[in-house]
């Protein structure tokens, strides 16, 4: 069914930000710019921040050593550093910053306030910690940063563009209790003055933060770069079929969720669609401990081959495609369309009585009541449920609120977990790194260390491989292994499509951020 024809119900939260909260375009005289989205937000914390949201918000609130100009996001431009030089082993990077960078209070940026941030964020030991791992920031002097790699590490360019890595103002957070020495994680207080008071240096200042109905940012008066078109931006929580609606009556300027199907044959609008890079997936958790059914090899095989990929994309709509592997199509070293994994009903089931499953109801977990990119979780979980249903899995579908589904996801207490992934950076590494045993989402599907050494081989060679083509070949066979001997399905690539008002001028779709916000005219 299409899901513009399905019928939606409204949380309370978000029919109060379409009915009370709304803010004409036409009465904005064009300063303000409304945004419809549906939040999958938890903190707007650089150090703690992780969610598309939140990327969308702090892209416009903090700058970065280094950031990327409209829908690229491969090739590093500069922000607060004005150059980089790289050691021929990949190592050590070094970051000169510009010298009229100022916060939203005047203070002055300098290196010690980059060097807080990015070890702060590394000692929270937070979800985005691991953009830091094995880095170590220092500045020799008061305009220069110098990151310090382990081993080598050619994604540190694009890494330092991660929202994640935006710099606060070090002496004004200080204050309110945020520390960046080791042991930050149990000692720093500072997420709930970052989430009521702005301490960046980017074009906008935060202004009001809910996480259930707006968030609204206002122009940075001090910013030192180009001044912002709009001088205030409201994001709104609102589902996809009303973000819709609004946009087509003018009462929002951006719906920021829309699929393809959805944004058909609307009028008086701007569809802007960009290269989607967001992968939606099925694990089924590896822990024993947590289930000894969905741990088991022969079920997990049986999932694999029990769900129909092509109906899946069907449902997604035009422009989604099969994800062949975890790394999307765009990116180096990604799995072609033959690659991909194919329904086996037989498989399936002779895989099933194999396994020590014996017909109980498996709860899967997912956003309840979530979209993105157009796609809702509870349809999409529904058509996995029945198609699992039709090899002998019977599954209980758990819509979950996003802040609790987060937190089952990321300690890896999901039996079965229907989540999708957007890159921290735009590199096949952001998969390799965070996708294999032992790994941040590995750990999530309970997939520990020395589960696959085959994988962890591979993800170790490609580490420190500096010659591309061969980079491309590892992780291509780093995904050929994931689809055969791992604890994750992935499931479609779905299309990214922005719809905007005809006022407004240049919006593009970022693989990051999803919105070049601060660039729009």
């Amino acid at each position: 069914m299409s899901l513009l024809k399905k019928t939606i119900g409204v949380s309370a939260s978000v029919a109060l930000a379409v009915s009370v909260l709304a803010v004409a375009p036409a009465q904005a005289a064009g300063k303000t710019l409304v945004v419809d989205t549906t939040f999958n937000l938890k903190t707007l914390d650089p150090g703690r921040e992780f969610e598309p949201t939140g990327n969308m918000i702090d892209r416009a609130v903090y700058s970065t050593l280094m950031t990327f100009k409209g829908d690229d996001g491969s090739t590093p431009v500069p922000d607060l550093a004005l150059s980089y030089k790289a050691s021929s082993d990949s190592k050590v990077y070094t970051y000169k910053l510009r010298k009229n960078a100022v916060f939203s209070d005047g203070t002055k940026v300098t290196s010690k306030d980059v060097v807080f941030s990015l070890m702060r964020l590394k000692n929270l030991k937070g979800n985005p910690a691991s953009l830091m791992d094995g880095i170590v920031a220092t500045a020799p002097d008061a305009y220069t940063v110098v990151l310090t790699s382990e081993k080598a590490n050619t994604a540190i360019p694009v890494i330092v563009c991660s929202p994640s890595l935006g710099i606060i103002n070090s002496k004004l957070a200080a204050k309110e209790g945020a520390v960046s020495a080791a042991g930050a994680d149990a000692s720093d207080k500072a997420e709930i003055f970052l989430n009521t008071t702005s301490a960046g240096s980017g074009p906008y200042t935060l202004t009001k933060f809910s996480l259930t109905t707006e968030v609204v940012i206002t122009a940075n008066p001090k910013y030192w770069g180009a001044k912002p078109t709009y001088s205030k931006i409201v994001f709104r929580n609102v589902l996809p079929n009303v973000q819709r609606l609004n946009v087509q009556k003018g009462v929002s300027h951006i719906a920021a969720d829309l699929s393809p199907t959805q944004a058909s044959g609307m009028k008086n609008v701007n569809v802007v669609g960009g290269v989607g890079t967001t992968v939606w997936f099925l694990f089924t958790n590896a822990n024993p401990k947590i289930s000894p059914v969905t741990s088991n090899t022969d079920f997990q095989e049986a999932v694999r081959y029990g769900v129909n990929y092509d109906e899946i994309v069907k449902f997604a709509g035009t422009g989604a495609i099969q994800a062949a592997g975890v790394i999307p199509s765009a990116f180096q070293g990604s799995l072609k369309k033959a690659d991909a994994i194919k329904r086996n009903v037989t498989k399936a089931k002779a895989a099933l009585a194999k396994s020590t499953y014996k017909g109980e109801e498996i709860p899967l977990t997912y956003w309840g009541g979530g979209a993105w990119d157009g796609i809702l979780f509870d349809d999409l979980a529904q058509k996995v449920a029945a198609q699992l249903k039709e090899v002998g899995i019977n599954v209980k579908l758990t819509p979950t609120p996003i802040g609790d589904a987060l937190t089952s996801y990321r300690d890896g207490s999901e039996q079965m977990g229907l989540w999708f992934w957007g890159p921290d950076w735009p590199d096949s590494s952001n998969y390799s790194e965070n996708f294999g045993p032992g790994s941040k989402v590995g750990l999530r599907m309970g997939w520990a260390a020395g589960s696959n050494p085959t994988i962890e081989k591979i993800v170790n060679d490609v580490a420190a491989e500096s010659n591309a083509a061969k980079r491309a070949t590892l992780y291509r066979n780093f995904q050929l292994e994931l689809n055969k001997n791992s604890p994750l399905m992935p499931l479609l690539q779905s299309p990214s499509v922005l719809v905007a008002a005809k006022s407004v001028k240049g919006i593009l779709s970022n693989p990051i951020w999803k919105i070049n916000l601060t660039e729009l005219k």
